[in-house]
């Protein structure tokens, strides 16, 4: 904890230009510390302080009643400071005056504290849940036309053909194949899809994930987007006598496939994409190099490296079935699966351990249960609602 006589000093010093380096260091710490204090330093630098007051302080010098000149000033300059009524002080002005400089400063930094605060810290109770279950939202469909489709959460299969359906039949839209759309399938946390596409591929998308795709596939090829995860089964088409290409872009990468089934794995969030084949053969296109990869064989790409190596195809497509399957998972990347599903916001001010997890549990369950086998190692987590938001919190 820094002495704020100390810190004003250093502030006075930065102003005037005979900080050291070494002082230098210990003022860029200061401000890492919170918010306020890097606003406080970069003030300082700008040359911005509240300079009506300075002036008053400077005429007052030593007021009859200290307190009520106090009370005075930090109005004064906490009303400067949330109107933005912020002057420059000039540089001549402080150097005539050194021996006040450093209780300005301090009051400033007592004053922006509590206006800091007072006006940031406006977030609801902290309320501490027993328990987070996946909320069944309804999947959208938007149309590059701007039509936006919600669907009917009780369902989470589609067909697409000359209508857009249900698996169980019914129809949800029209589609005029004079007329080529980009679709675009949200699917939310807590939730899976199943979508048919015209060409008669079949891709299983897990929660939290993105499919673009057209209502008509040309005849030269067929090319979606995705973000997220998906499991996709191609339906091998052929156009006389040519097989057309199926190809599935995502972040960083572009697989190019005939009729095979694989796993891709994309979240924006997460550094790496893993293309996992089941059957049949593919080759990833990373930039303008190809790595063509084999059944039971996984390509990781990360932004500086690619590499291919055998895995457990059960593990990567443990999803499919509603199941979590960690086997030698960090921890970290646990939690990410499971805030996908349970739609809750890991604490980004906690240290996560470097643990690897080791489990294989229904999706189905609660989010208690699933952190009761997880914290058999030692880990120790907390549920809590703030601002409508949930969160997870590892209890060192």
């Amino acid at each position: 904890m820094y002495d704020t006589n100390f810190i004003a000093n250093l502030l006075n010093k930065k102003i005037n230009g005979t900080l050291s380096s070494e002082e230098n260091v210990i003022l860029e710490h200061w401000a890492n510390l919170s918010p306020y204090n890097r606003e406080i330093v970069i003030k300082v630098k700008e040359g911005e302080v509240v300079f009506e007051d300075v002036l008053i302080l400077l005429e007052w010098n030593l007021a009859p009643d200290d307190q009520q000149f106090i009370d005075k000033v930090t109005r004064n300059v906490l009303n400067a400071i949330v109107e933005g009524n912020i002057g420059k002080l000039k540089r001549s002005f402080l150097q005539q005056n050194y021996i006040y400089i450093g209780s300005i400063v301090a009051l400033i930094l007592v004053v922006f504290s509590f206006w800091y605060y007072s006006n940031t810290n406006t977030e609801d109770p902290v309320q501490v849940l027993t328990d987070l279950h996946p909320i069944q939202r309804p999947a959208q469909i938007k149309l590059s036309n701007g039509h936006i489709i919600t669907l009917d959460s009780n369902h989470s299969e589609l067909i697409v053909g000359e209508v857009l359906m249900y698996k169980d039949g019914s129809v949800i839209a029209d589609i005029d194949e004079s007329k080529i759309l980009d679709i675009t399938l949200e699917i939310p946390k807590g939730s899976n899809y199943y979508i048919k596409l015209q060409d008669g591929t079949e891709v299983w998308l897990n929660s939290s994930s993105k499919l673009i795709y057209p209502s008509v596939f040309s005849e030269k090829e067929r090319t979606v987007k995705l973000e997220g995860e998906a499991y996709f089964k191609v339906a091998k088409v052929t156009n006389k006598g040519r097989n057309i290409p199926f190809f599935v872009q995502s972040k960083q990468q572009i697989i190019e496939v005939v009729g095979t089934e694989f796993n891709v794995m994309a979240y924006a969030e997460d550094n790496v994409v893993e293309s996992t084949l089941v059957e049949g053969a593919v080759k990833v296109l990373v930039g303008e190099v190809e790595f063509p990869i084999k059944p039971g064989e996984q390509l990781r790409n990360t932004k500086n490296n690619v590499t291919k190596h055998k895995v457990d195809i059960d593990q990567y497509l443990a999803w499919k079935n509603n199941t979590f399957f960690f086997h030698e998972t960090k921890l970290i990347d646990a939690l990410r699966v499971l805030s996908r599903w349970y739609d809750f916001e890991i604490d980004v001010n906690a240290h996560v351990p470097d643990t690897y997890i080791y489990a294989e549990i229904n999706r189905k369950k609660g989010l208690s249960e699933v952190l009761k086998l997880m914290e058999s190692g030692g880990l120790k987590f907390k549920i809590v609602n703030q601002n409508s938001k949930n969160k997870l919190i590892i209890d060192q």
